[in-house]
């Protein structure tokens, strides 16, 4: 278990290298307190920072720890060896997408610089020995930005871009998405057939109840699915049903047309919430929200809903 302190950084390149020696001239299978006592009187190093350079060793895979016996794993020979080791840990595989930001190409000179503050490592500890590596260089110790040195451009060029491959990949290719969108228009019309027949089973003794209808397919801008009653007592439409199946927690997307309509009709409109897993039972029913426009968007909303705008139409006016 470490007992060293992130904050404090790892030891520098004499004392990481003589660690990493010291292991290999003394064939490996000692003990993590013993090899820190050794190196800490050898090079005269911290004790903190020497557990935390045995941390970042063993995430970088140059060592192994196992039944408290330490190891070698990578022949390290000299500071390059150990500085592309440590690239593959920080940068290839473990390259923050903040850093992408934080570097800069200069088109005169090819060369990349980076915020310091922001360089990888900064959060292993491990950015000033990636400076004493030779990995980034810089004019004073109070550089604001770090250039990359030439023989490690191509390893951060290429983490870059696969970070700008990762922002731009999509869950789902166009055939998938279109694939997803089909199956979810089919459920809807699963859904909205149901509703049409436990109403006209609802309202089975009302004069008109072959009226009750689906306007979706004849009427898209409608801004609700079916007409109904809200009774027997009533002849004209006064029903206004707007169908959102779901499986799980109750979740839909509201259009602004079908707002903009339940915001008109008030409490002839309904929401009919079908829970799909639900509709084989003879005896199911439907969360029917009325007036949810005020429901939902009204001061006195109701609690237990999360209600997120999930896009905006934005347009020019004169």
């Amino acid at each position: 278990m470490s007992k060293g302190r992130q904050t404090e950084g790892v030891t520098g390149l004499k004392a990481t290298l003589g660690l990493i020696r010291y292991l290999q001239e003394h064939g490996g299978g000692m003990s993590r307190d013993v090899l820190v006592e050794d190196v800490a009187v050898l090079f005269g190093a911290s004790r903190v920072k020497l557990h935390n350079t045995i941390d970042l060793l063993l995430v970088a895979g140059v060592i192994e720890i196992i039944d408290d016996r330490t190891t070698i794993l990578k022949d390290i020979a000299g500071p390059e060896q150990l500085s592309l080791q440590l690239l593959e840990y920080v940068v290839m595989t473990h390259f923050p997408n903040s850093c992408c930001d934080a570097m800069h190409l200069s088109l005169e000179s090819k060369q990349i610089w980076i915020d310091a503050k922001r360089a990888p490592g900064r959060h292993l500890g491990i950015a000033t020995l990636l400076v004493e590596l030779g990995v980034f260089r810089r004019a004073r110790l109070t550089s604001p930005l770090w250039q990359v040195d030439e023989q490690y451009t191509p390893i951060f060029l290429d983490a870059v871009a696969k970070a700008n491959q990762s922002f731009v990949e999509c869950s789902f290719t166009a055939k998938e998405l279109q694939s997803k969108v089909d199956q979810n228009l089919k459920a809807g019309l699963v859904a909205e057939n149901w509703v049409v027949s436990f109403e006209q089973k609802r309202l089975q003794d009302h004069p008109l109840a072959r009226q009750i209808r689906r306007v979706s397919d004849d009427q898209v801008d409608a801004g609700f699915d079916v007409a109904s009653f809200r009774d027997s007592g009533s002849l004209a439409y006064n029903w206004l049903i707007e169908v959102k199946s779901y499986t799980g927690l109750p979740r839909f997307y509201w259009t602004a047309n079908e707002i903009e309509c339940a915001k008109r009709e008030r409490e002839r409109y309904v929401l009919y919430l079908v829970d799909r897993t639900q509709i084989g039972k003879l005896d199911y029913k439907p969360t029917m929200i009325t007036g949810p426009y005020d429901f939902f968007l009204g001061l006195d909303a109701r609690e237990g809903w999360n209600v997120v705008a999930s896009e905006f139409m934005i347009s020019a006016y004169r």
